[in-house]
């Protein structure tokens, strides 16, 4: 279990632009954005991609 609310976001990129592709075949406006976390005192970074 994770605590990070978006951990579709840290699927691997092809899969993402597979799901993006079928999404825009079905008439949909399929998109793969990369998703970053805030620089904070902890840290911060690139937590992946999501299809939206």
């Amino acid at each position: 279990m994770t605590t990070h609310p978006d951990t579709s976001a840290r699927r691997p990129h092809l899969t993402r632009l597979l799901a993006a592709a079928r999404l825009t075949a079905a008439g949909f406006d399929g998109r793969v954005e990369h998703v970053l976390s805030p620089e904070t005192i902890d840290g911060g970074g690139e937590l992946g991609y999501r299809v939206r």
